[in-house]
């Protein structure tokens, strides 16, 4: 929201400055006076178009002038325009000077630029190679943003690299980051589905939000130094297969590598303060302080991948851990977890799952999408289910709920769309024998299939004593009908009855 608000502000800004006047005009090329000897290419009546030559000196009443700069939106949207020659005495380039110049094909920026302001090449998709002169130190935001043909940038002495600067740029496949560079912000290669491989220099300790999002990253090499990793910074890079972490990483967001399906190897090297990847687990453990007075630790897995193993002593399961995990299968989630947070499986292939005791809440999304998940057990420790957490899990056959119920309700909260797209009408709900009434009175539980106790036979919710005698065909004849309490009955009544069978089984049936 934030960046689009900028965006806004920046095509207002463009609107005023295209109804700026020009000084003069020669040769089909408008001027604005910035100095005794000195002008700078303007935004004129007419758009340029075709090849273009910029002279490096302009004659006007008598006046010889030196063109020192392009101005901002001088050549804004020039769409015909298929190439310009810029003069060596050119020092500056102006704020969307060629933005949207989608006809330019090549483009000599002179050794002389110091300065190339915001989106000065925004939505050129028809460059394919840029050189950055040495005096330019920063490639501020949006330069290149949406230069869809942009196959490669020589970047020079950049220290400094802005937001957004090569979004979209989705040919660009050739980045060496100089070692001067010291900082990547957000977005900065964000779309970029060409780029294979990049290098972090050492001097960087800061990779913003975004900033490889959705990139065809294959590999990635984090140097020692390195401390922060942003938000969504690498999401969706779903060529990655392995990572490895410095000890100087200070800070990993949760959600730094979401979507990055093919990991199957994550190390943090030893002496990291923070994190570490104990045991071998193939995981991220952060350590974390609960209580700044005992100083007492707690321990986080915060990213997972295909072949982790969650390791014992670990509290909690962050948000996002295993997120579109689709080579996960089968976890072990020990006894020692506490917390599990949003969406920390959604998307995964697990195929079955059992939380442990101390659980309390089954959070947001938390399992969403899991279209691999056939069975769920539940412990008693479970207070809440929130939004989504088991939407759209389609292949769910089974689902085992160990929290009792007393004389009034079930000791559960359940969002209204915690089972949003999840066939559980065919699914088999087992719980406590002496919840078996009160889970079949409230919804979502009595929408699912049939309502079973744990470890023992059926309690089928048939709608009538006839259907519910037809679905013990299987056990043979009815012999005897019982009450919960032991009287006996001359047919199944309205709720539980405990039914002997001729073959010498005993079931349990509920009839709503």
């Amino acid at each position: 929201m934030k960046r689009n608000y900028i965006v806004c502000i920046l095509f207002a800004l463009l609107g005023c400055l295209n109804m700026q006047a020009y000084d003069f005009e020669v040769g089909g090329i408008y001027y604005n006076i910035t100095g005794t000897d000195s002008v700078s290419v303007a935004f004129g009546v007419n758009r340029y178009e075709g090849s273009i030559t910029i002279p490096a000196t302009v004659q006007y009443e008598s006046e010889v002038y030196n063109v020192v700069a392009i101005d901002s939106a001088a050549f804004y949207y020039c769409t015909g325009m298929t190439s310009i020659a810029l003069p060596e005495s050119v020092t500056k380039i102006g704020m969307s000077a060629f933005r949207n110049c989608s006809g330019l094909t090549s483009l000599t920026i002179p050794a002389g630029v110091t300065s190339i302001a915001y989106s000065a090449f925004f939505g050129c998709s028809g460059l394919t190679t840029i050189n950055l002169p040495a005096g330019v130190t920063t490639v501020e935001p949006y330069t290149f943003f949406g230069c869809k043909r942009l196959t490669s940038i020589n970047l020079g002495g950049i220290s400094k690299i802005g937001g957004s600067a090569f979004a979209g740029c989705v040919a660009l496949s050739n980045v060496v980051l100089p070692e001067t560079l010291t900082v990547i912000e957000s977005h900065t290669f964000e779309g970029c589905s060409g780029l294979k491989s990049v290098n972090i220099p050492a001097g960087v300790k800061n990779i913003g939000d975004y900033a490889f999002r959705n990139c065809g990253l294959t590999s990635i090499a984090f140097p020692e130094g390195v401390a922060q990793i942003g938000r969504y910074t690498f999401e969706g890079c779903t060529g990655l297969t392995s990572l490895y972490f410095p000890s100087s990483i200070k800070s990993i967001s949760f959600s730094s590598f979401v979507g990055c399906t093919n990991l199957g190897s994550i190390i943090v090297a030893d002496g990291n303060t923070v994190y570490d990847s104990r045991n071998n687990c193939n995981a991220v453990v952060e350590t974390y302080i609960v209580d700044a007075k005992t100083e007492k630790k707690a321990y986080r897995l915060i990213l997972g991948c295909k072949s982790s193993i969650i390791p014992e002593g670990v509290d909690e399961i962050a948000s996002y851990a295993f997120m579109n995990c689709t080579g996960l299968a089968n976890l072990i989630i020990p006894e020692s977890v506490s917390s599990i947070g949003v969406s920390s499986f959604q998307g995964s292939d697990l195929t079955s799952v059992v939380i442990p005791e101390g659980v309390a809440t089954i959070d947001s999304d938390c399992f969403a999408d899991c279209k691999s998940l056939t069975s769920v057990t539940l412990p008693k420790t479970v207070k809440n289910i929130y939004d989504g957490a088991f939407k759209n899990c389609t292949a769910l056959e089974t689902f085992y709920c160990n929290v009792e119920a007393d004389n009034s309700k079930v000791n559960i909260s359940v969002a209204a769309d915690a089972f949003d797209s999840t066939p559980i009408e065919q699914v088999t709900l087992y719980v406590p024998e002496n919840s078996v009434e009160k889970y079949g009175e409230v919804a979502p539980w009595n929408q699912f299939a049939a309502i079973m106790v744990i470890g023992e036979n059926l309690v089928s919710p048939q709608k009538d004593s006839e259907t519910a005698i037809e679905s013990l065909k299987g056990a043979g004849k009815v012999q005897q009908v019982y009450g919960l309490g032991g009287q006996q009955s001359s047919k199944l009544q309205r709720g539980i009855n405990v039914v002997r069978m001729s073959d010498g089984t005993t079931r349990k049936v509920l009839v709503k």
